[in-house]
């Protein structure tokens, strides 16, 4: 990475009256065709919208820092959009090891990271493995037969980060999206997650779980 040729955007603005027109995707794409080198990249502090906005203008989530910024209390993002051939292949190591990252980040460091923002930054349809055929039964078994969570603790796993990889964890109600994301994916502990989440207690907690984990099998076979 450090002998490519990058030209970072340092920031982007668009009048009120003339946003949501598509300029600044404009913008950007303009920058793409005429900077040269092979790369460009951003830094900002991470938001589900800014995420979501970067990535529709071709640029790939590489780097998350680990500490909120003290006067913007978010976690500053770098992503990278490839301008050449060379940036293509740089682009995507640093894409992949981000992703191999992430999951593991989200247990320590980034333990207390919003679910929105989890979501957005594990969305990558190329790497959504499907579940298997077991894990789909012992998931089923899960729903319909209340299995103990602690049985099913890697089909969870397996099931909460195919969904998040396929843009499904993202598009569920911000209640049950933040179920998955902090009870499966931060391992945080069940009394926390009632709170966090804000349910009545443990019993109502497994069955907004397990009504979810049921919704992402019936769109997995959709």
């Amino acid at each position: 990475l450090l002998r490519a040729r990058y030209r970072r955007v340092m920031r982007i603005a668009v009048h009120p009256r003339l946003q949501r027109g598509g300029l600044g995707r404009r913008m950007l794409e303009f920058l793409a065709q005429t900077a040269g080198g092979d790369l460009l990249a951003t830094s900002y502090g991470a938001t589900a919208d800014l995420v979501r906005f970067w990535r529709a203008c071709g640029f790939m989530p590489a780097r998350l820092g680990l500490r909120r910024d003290a006067a913007s209390g978010s976690h500053s993002l770098i992503m990278l959009r490839a301008i050449s051939a060379a940036g293509q292949e740089l682009q995507e190591s640093a894409h992949a090891r981000f992703h191999a990252l992430l999951p593991l980040l989200l247990l320590s460091e980034l333990d207390e990271l919003e679910s929105d923002i989890v979501s957005e930054l594990l969305l990558n349809p190329s790497a959504g493995e499907p579940l298997s055929s077991t894990q789909q039964e012992r998931l089923r078994r899960f729903v319909q037969h209340g299995l103990p969570p602690d049985t099913v603790v890697p089909e969870l796993d397996a099931a909460v980060r195919h969904a998040a990889a396929c843009g499904t964890l993202g598009k569920l109600p911000q209640q049950q999206r933040a179920l998955l994301v902090e009870l499966v994916l931060q391992r945080k502990r069940p009394q926390q997650v009632v709170r966090s989440v804000g349910l009545g207690g443990r019993s109502e907690m497994l069955s907004l779980l397990s009504r979810t984990i049921g919704d992402l099998l019936s769109a997995s076979r959709g």
